[in-house]
């Protein structure tokens, strides 16, 4: 199992839920992200993730960036 402070994941649960919760998660970084942006994530990665059963690392670590990625914004407009 993996845990962050906001994302949960949990190796019982089945395929369709993790694609789904993992659409989201790429939805939400795509919202963020330009496609000039050389940081954009496209809708592949997230085939990646599945086909290499990294769910919790690639989850990991793309919030951990995110959450950096946020903290330089918001300091910049402050």
């Amino acid at each position: 199992m993996f845990q962050s402070e906001k994302f949960i994941i949990n190796g019982i649960l089945n395929k369709p839920t993790i694609s789904e919760y993992l659409q989201g998660f790429v939805d939400s970084y795509n919202d963020i992200f330009t496609f000039e942006d050389p940081l954009f994530m496209p809708d592949v990665e997230l085939d990646n993730i599945m086909a290499n059963g990294d769910v919790g690392k690639e989850l990991n670590l793309e919030y951990l960036f995110l959450q950096a990625q946020s903290m330089n914004l918001s300091s910049s407009l402050d």
